[in-house]
């Protein structure tokens, strides 16, 4: 962590706002994240008559607003991305976002969730979605601990399971549930959103996929913002793993090919289109 100072006034952990991120090496991330975006924007206008082409496009529109959902998430859940001397987007709530957390939020919905919407499209069982959580954790992991590495990411306050190295792994669960979430109410409405209609898909996710944050995320945001003791903060961390649970075994229920729920429960791989 770079900073375990709490605010004597509020009693809340204080971020690490004098950070001073690598510019060279914000650049090249950068430029990283533009060649992924651009890449993705390609094959998505390529295959624009066909579904995963429209699905790709429209899902990296909702992953690049979703990027409104990050400045409450990190107040929350006490993560600070360093933006001295390198360009910002925008700021909300006291949050300044850098540009290239922009395009990480599009090439990450972008990509994940276009799999994950053509997986539920083509029709996958149920062990298959519980591997669409659990596979991008590992991917989210991997990305983290390398932010984490170079200081374009920093965590702080009293942060639960830091198993690892750097990365408090009880933001691993919130992270994939966000999409899964996000994905499976995009699919679930494609068969009513047609035409013109589905430039409003984009929109519902920034809405779900805080949803999904929110559903698994309370007892890690309590943790993080108080100074309760270690055995305690632990089991907040863990809560959020256990909360899960239920709920992707729920989707699992609504999309899964060999669900036992009703088949009316399930929109048809036929009608699941636009």
């Amino acid at each position: 962590m770079w900073s375990n100072a709490w605010s004597k006034e509020t009693g809340l952990p204080i971020p690490p706002m004098a950070a001073v991120p690598d510019p060279t090496l914000v650049h090249w991330v950068t430029l990283v994240y533009i060649a992924l975006v651009a890449a993705g924007l390609i094959y998505a206008l390529a295959h624009i008559r066909q579904l995963k082409g429209r699905v790709m496009l429209l899902v990296m529109a909702g992953g690049a607003l979703s990027i409104l959902c990050e400045p409450l998430l990190d107040l929350l859940g006490a993560a600070w991305y360093p933006i001295i001397n390198i360009p910002v987007a925008f700021e909300l709530i006291g949050r300044p976002m850098p540009v290239w957390l922009i395009l990480a939020y599009t090439v990450f919905f972008g990509y994940v969730g276009t799999f994950t919407v053509l997986s539920f499209h083509r029709g996958i069982t149920q062990t298959q979605v519980w591997l669409i959580f659990l596979v991008p954790i590992c991917l989210d992991v991997f990305q983290q601990e390398v932010l984490l590495h170079y200081q374009l990411l920093m965590y702080y306050g009293n942060q639960p399971l830091v198993l690892l190295w750097k990365f408090p792994f009880w933001w691993a669960p919130c992270d994939s549930f966000g999409n899964v979430l996000a994905a499976t109410v995009f699919y679930r409405l494609m068969p009513y959103l047609k035409g013109g209609k589905a430039l409003l898909l984009p929109l519902i996710y920034p809405v779900v996929d805080f949803m999904g944050y929110a559903a698994v995320s309370i007892p890690g945001f309590n943790a993080v913002n108080s100074q309760m003791p270690n055995w305690a903060t632990q089991l907040c961390g863990l809560a959020s793993w256990l909360m899960v649970i239920p709920l992707v075994w729920f989707i699992a229920r609504m999309v899964a090919i060999d669900s036992p729920s009703p088949s009316a429960f399930r929109p048809s791989l036929a009608s699941a289109s636009f």
